[in-house]
């Protein structure tokens, strides 16, 4: 049991980290969503800080030659600014730019890329139930045109957005159940009915036959049990032919009737 689940885990490690990051950024999200997007900003903050720390210590110990071409002492202030910004006003960034629930419904149109691939997958390997994938990527599609469009407020944006979100990774864990049912039932299938190439089996002989008798004593050979005994066993002398036979009225080479030798011939 322990086996397979490792096997499952191994075969569909992609699948599973879309459902996760899906589940849980729709559970955040339905819970406070002004306060997760806020960690995510502080999160993207220390990224970019990390990244100036990078290339401004990579400015310094490169030649002066390197570096102006480079530019990293630039390109590391300005990563050090967002940085900060991020940090210090995630919360002043929710409340003013409503632009953060359309990189949601961003976030929900790229998780249909690998449900596409997996519904190919499946169909390639000659699944039945390929096309479940793909109706879920176009579920996710459209929910993430509607988050991106925002035809409604900014809190039940958030919501619609949770829900979508968390229905896509329920919609996942039930397709990959389905199909993995189809996959087995085929399996099993194909290994309880005979295989088409198989030989068709031969008839036995008698011979054969005999063989496997309850003595366990081998067969005799049929030529041999034909064969003659006694005088019979003796071979034939072959036949005369008839061209050679004598006959009363043959005749010697000179053409004259060959004489009979009397009783006093001889």
């Amino acid at each position: 049991m322990v086996d397979r689940i490792k096997k499952a885990v191994i075969d569909n490690q992609n699948f599973l980290v879309v459902m996760i990051l899906e589940l849980a950024v729709g559970v955040l999200l339905l819970i406070d969503p002004t306060r997760f997007t806020s960690v995510i900003l502080i999160l993207l903050g220390v990224f970019l800080l990390i990244v100036a720390a990078r290339q401004i210590r990579g400015y310094f110990k490169s030649d002066a030659a390197s570096a102006m071409r480079g530019q990293a002492l630039s390109g590391g202030i300005i990563a050090l600014a967002a940085g900060i910004f991020c940090i210090a006003g995630s919360r002043w960034i929710v409340s003013v730019l409503t632009v953060m629930t359309a990189l949601y419904g961003v976030l929900i149109m790229l998780c249909a890329a690998p449900k596409i691939q997996w519904s190919v997958d499946v169909l390639r390997q000659h699944g039945h139930l390929w096309f479940l994938p793909l109706a879920v990527a176009l579920i996710a599609i459209v929910c993430g045109a509607i988050t991106v469009s925002g035809p409604f407020t900014s809190d039940a944006m958030w919501k619609f957005s949770a829900v979508a979100l968390i229905g896509l990774a329920v919609l996942d864990v039930v397709c990959a159940a389905l199909i993995r049912h189809a996959r087995r039932s085929a399996e099993k299938a194909a290994a309880g009915a005979p295989s088409q190439s198989a030989a068709p089996e031969q008839p036995r002989t008698t011979t054969e036959e005999a063989a496997e008798d309850g003595d366990g004593h081998a067969a005799e050979d049929p030529a041999e049990g034909a064969r003659p005994s006694g005088d019979d066993a003796a071979p034939k002398k072959p036949a005369v032919p008839a061209s050679d036979a004598s006959a009363p009225d043959a005749k010697d080479a000179s053409g004259a009737p060959r004489a009979k030798d009397d009783a006093n011939g001889r």
